[in-house]
């Protein structure tokens, strides 16, 4: 831990621990009241992770609410723990004698694995709590970009406002969303430059439309 941070690795060496405790003690169907406490415990115990509103428990285990899932590190671990054992339960018992493929999620054409998926999904919950170092923030956002990508495109009809409460980093934080086109369309990222005034009409009159959307948060 440097500065009060947990590296990527370190973390997910400390959730894999926690879960497969918590997995001992309560089976993978652990109750939302004992995950919410293993993650105030954290920030209790180790307060240099904490944050000065002192919600980053929140990171990891967000218990769910108002048709929302819960969210943080410790349910993305317990959810992909759960899928694996799914998939193996689902699996045709000469499954062995076949080569093995990853698991793969629908997301539209970006193909990510399980893994992949939790990667992401952790560096999505560090990045709705964290503005700073902002070097961290923008590696973290670079190596979402296809998660993201992915799960706009699969839900299309997802409103804007819930898509920058999980994704709030794309507007605090300037060149984040240069960034994302850039890995995604590299080829064409510098034509979008020079073609800016003929689309920049259409975009503000989107933006304008949508702008209501936006500040209702």
């Amino acid at each position: 831990m440097d500065k009060g941070l947990l590296t990527y690795q370190s973390r997910k060496r400390v959730v894999n621990t926690l879960v497969s405790h918590l997995i001992q003690l309560h089976g993978k169907n652990v109750k939302s009241n004992v995950k919410l406490a293993m993650a105030k415990a954290i920030t209790y115990q180790f307060p240099e992770l904490d944050n000065e509103d002192g919600d980053a428990y929140e990171a990891w285990f967000t218990p769910g609410q108002d048709n929302r899932d819960a969210s943080g590190f410790f349910e993305i671990r317990l959810r992909n723990v759960r899928q694996r054992d799914k998939a193996k339960s689902a699996a045709p018992s000469n499954a062995s004698t076949k080569p093995k493929t990853p698991s793969k999620l629908a997301t539209s054409s970006l193909d990510l694995t399980i893994d992949d998926s939790e990667d992401a999904s952790g560096k999505v919950e560090w990045l709705k709590h964290h503005k700073e170092p902002l070097d961290q923030v923008k590696r973290y956002m670079r190596e979402t970009t296809k998660a993201r990508a992915a799960l706009i495109r699969s839900e299309k009809a997802k409103p804007v406002a819930d898509l920058i409460k999980l994704y709030p980093r794309l507007l605090d934080t300037e060149g984040m969303i240069d960034q994302d086109f850039r890995q995604l369309f590299p080829i064409n990222a510098d034509q979008l430059f020079l073609k800016w005034p003929k689309y920049l009409p259409k975009i503000m009159e989107y933006a304008a439309n949508r702008m209501e959307t936006v500040f209702a948060l």
